[in-house]
């Protein structure tokens, strides 16, 4: 009787230990650059293969906002007569019922497509402007993700890309809430020359590389693929004053990933992740617009 009491006993205490355990799960002791807090960014909105909304529409932002990220990653690309559209593929034809690649038209002239998946086929491309006219005095932060075109991947063609993106950021007093993130040394450098107060990230594949670069050129950080890089290394970054951004995150990886203590996590699951660092904090939860 004595060894069965005690049998219930331990089972009590294993019992309450792993209800313990499972409760503080997603209690988090997050050690980073920025103010230990990771920034919560919807991936071109609010994930890929969302199916709510096409990636990088202004419904699709929106919607990630109003579940509370802190902001939105954008894919970026350059018309022909200098407007930024959010637009993240190659050709128009991979996701829209137009033809060829953004540079190749004006604005006016494309500014009408629709998606084509289903159910995308009552939304349009947005614009750059359009998206920050609505969203840019709401203490939000941004992404911009450069999708330099070729065969126009020249320095003209970087240096009217770079007018555009300043003339936006400008207008709309929003260098202190934009990151902007490319592969191109050349262009982040010419970013940087017009005005040394930008974020600006490398983004690459390959970790040594990305932060060799951000040390040598000065960036504020790197952005890599969250499979790709370990906390050791994050903290390899830290340890050299450049922040960490991410992205392929999911339900599937968040934990692993807000563990590492990276500093922005683009994610393509918006409630899951910020189930995981705001729902035990309400305060830090973000209005819904």
């Amino acid at each position: 009787m004595l060894i069965f009491n005690r049998m219930k006993i331990l089972f009590y205490i294993s019992l309450f230990l792993l209800l313990a355990c499972t409760k503080e799960e997603h209690t988090y002791i997050i050690d980073n650059l920025n103010n230990n807090k990771i920034t919560i960014l919807g991936h071109g909105g609010y994930g890929v293969n969302s199916i709510d909304y096409p990636l990088n529409s202004i419904e699709a932002i929106m919607l990630g906002i109003a579940s509370h990220a802190d902001g939105s990653e954008i894919d970026i690309q350059l018309t022909k007569d200098s407007v930024l559209v959010a637009y993240h593929d190659v050709n128009l034809d991979d996701a829209t019922y137009g033809h060829g690649k953004v540079y190749e038209y004006n604005w006016d002239q494309i500014n009408s497509l629709e998606y084509r998946s289903t159910p995308y086929s009552s939304y349009k491309l947005a614009d750059l402007d359009m998206i920050f006219a609505k969203l840019s005095n709401q203490n939000l932060t941004f992404t911009l993700d450069i999708k330099l075109p070729e065969p126009n991947d020249t320095v003209t063609n970087h240096n009217t890309f770079q007018n555009a993106i300043l003339k936006l950021l400008n207008k709309y007093n929003m260098v202190s809430s934009v990151t902007i993130e490319s592969s191109s040394v050349g262009f982040l450098n010419g970013l940087k020359n017009k005005n040394p107060n930008l974020l600006l990230y490398f983004y690459y594949a390959d970790f040594t590389e990305a932060l060799h670069q951000a040390v040598l050129q000065n960036y504020t950080g790197i952005t890599l693929r969250t499979d790709n890089i370990s906390k050791e290394q994050i903290q390899q970054a830290h340890d050299a004053n450049i922040k960490v951004a991410v992205f392929g995150a999911n339900a599937q990886n968040h934990d692993e990933t807000i563990r590492k203590n990276v500093d922005i996590i683009q994610t393509d699951n918006v409630p899951h992740l910020v189930h995981l660092l705001k729902h035990k904090n309400p305060s830090a939860l973000n209005p819904i617009y």
